[in-house]
């Protein structure tokens, strides 16, 4: 299925972590639902040429398939259009001689990471991890939901090894070794790190 409101919806980088929900709660639930999404479109409109390093970074991160318009990666400038057809500013010549580095630079770097951890692509139903690191503060949370029984979790870079957490959900307490840790939860892990 074409996401045809991601292109408006990843404008609003507020909104994003609805957006990713949203397509997780639809694609856990019936495996034969896909989504494919994109930021520009020939058929609607060019992502705002001075937003392209959110918008690349909403895309990029999301679930399933994503479409890259060319000159999306390049900040292509849109080219002329009549009245009648507003469409055809889409259309507009590659800008081979007036590429914008730091754009391209950025979309390189996702577009790398996404090919190399698949992770960013799939859904994972059993369970859907997510962490939230506090720009102030330093507070930092790994949340998991589908978890039943005992499973073993990947930290990632969000908490070092030898960290205690503490699940707030059931109270237990583990410590990180090897980037990961088992926890044991009928539904919900929401880990911090113990004071």
């Amino acid at each position: 299925m074409i996401s045809f409101d991601f292109q408006d919806r990843a404008a609003n980088l507020c909104d994003l972590d609805g957006v990713y929900r949203e397509y997780f709660a639809k694609l856990a639930g019936d495996p034969g639902y896909n989504v494919f999404s994109y930021i520009s479109s020939h058929d609607t409109k060019l992502f705002p040429r001075g937003r392209l390093i959110d918008g690349s970074t909403a895309l990029l991160l999301a679930p399933r398939w994503v479409q890259v318009v060319y000159g999306d990666e390049t900040a292509r400038p849109p080219g002329p259009f009549t009245n009648s057809d507003s469409q055809q500013a889409m259309r507009s010549d590659m800008n081979w001689n007036a590429i914008k580095d730091s754009v391209l630079a950025h979309w390189a770097r996702l577009t790398q990471s996404r090919a190399r951890y698949r992770a960013f692509a799939r859904v994972s139903a059993n369970p859907y991890v997510f962490s939230r690191v506090a720009a102030s503060g330093g507070d930092r949370i790994l949340a998991a939901i589908g978890v039943n029984g005992e499973q073993e979790l990947s930290v990632g870079d969000i908490f070092a090894n030898g960290v205690r957490l503490r699940d707030a959900y059931t109270g237990c307490e583990v410590t990180v070794s090897g980037g990961k840790m088992k926890v044991l939860s009928d539904g919900a892990v929401l880990l911090e790190a113990t004071p």
